[in-house]
């Protein structure tokens, strides 16, 4: 489509019979190196979620390496016919906007159909980072999920504007109780890395006036320096795949995976 394109604005829509043969036999040429190449990076073979960055750079590779066969060829039919080899620089961004735009419509549609069940519990989460944003996208694209994020909060000021899908900061700790009352969320989760006792304590008190349930996800260094055992491992860790799983003689604070599921059932409690 790309090149067809081109090459007619090129031409004014005013292409003899010789042109166009050259061109079907560019985009047959051009269809071919991009399936090989596509092929070689896993861009069709399903490995890459769709309008992620891997697939970007995947889809980059793809396209470079399809223009410059497309070069080389517009070079030796250029020898046969009038016809500029430099097009594929024109015919490379047109077909990149093209697939990057098929792409992130596909993403979009996704998330179009990404509705909470329910059953899915308004959760509110603190923590705007890395941990809290990935969070918030397994809860969002999981289909059934438990945990149906409402909003995030977040004390620092470069947080303050962050925004994943339809989940925004809404707020301070300090706002806890407010949010709690807008929001009409039930549950807290802690997505913090290394979270202070103050706040901590702070969230556990908030979490208890209010009768909300709360949950932590402990940081990746503390679970490899401890280890884990079987026995803390249930059956839905075999779908995830990864999970985040604190171990049971560490306190009887709640987890929760990646996906929003808990770890085991009971109330989160925090002591010194």
């Amino acid at each position: 489509m790309a090149i067809a394109g081109a090459y007619l604005i090129y031409y004014d829509f005013a292409v003899t019979p010789l042109q166009g043969l050259l061109l079907m036999l560019l985009v047959v040429v051009s269809g071919i190196a991009q399936l090989l190449f596509g092929w070689g990076v896993f861009l069709y073979r399903r490995r890459f979620t769709a309008g992620s960055f891997d697939e970007v750079r995947a889809i980059f590779k793809v396209t470079a390496a399809t223009g410059l066969t497309l070069f080389f060829t517009g070079v030796i039919t250029g020898y046969f016919s009038d016809q500029p080899a430099a097009i594929a620089v024109i015919v490379i961004p047109i077909a990149m906007v093209l697939m990057f735009g098929i792409r992130y419509g596909e993403r979009l549609r996704m998330l179009a159909r990404a509705v909470p069940d329910s059953a899915a519990a308004p959760t509110l989460v603190i923590g705007a980072g890395a941990a809290g944003t990935h969070l918030i996208r397994q809860m969002v694209t999981t289909p059934g999920t438990k945990f149906w994020p409402v909003g995030m909060v977040d004390d620092a000021l470069a947080k303050a504007n962050v925004q994943v899908y339809h989940v925004k900061v809404m707020g301070t700790i300090a706002d806890l109780p407010q949010l709690i009352n807008e929001t009409g969320a039930n549950v807290l989760v802690v997505a913090v890395a290394h979270p202070s006792k103050e706040m901590l304590r702070t969230v556990q008190q908030t979490a208890d006036a209010f009768d909300m349930q709360l949950k932590i996800i402990p940081p990746l260094d503390e679970l490899l320096e401890k280890g884990l055992r079987s026995a803390d491992l249930r059956d839905e860790a075999l779908n995830v795949g990864f999970k985040l799983i604190l171990p049971r003689d560490s306190g009887n604070s709640q987890c929760v995976s990646s996906l929003g599921s808990p770890c085991w059932s009971g109330r989160a409690r925090y002591s010194d």
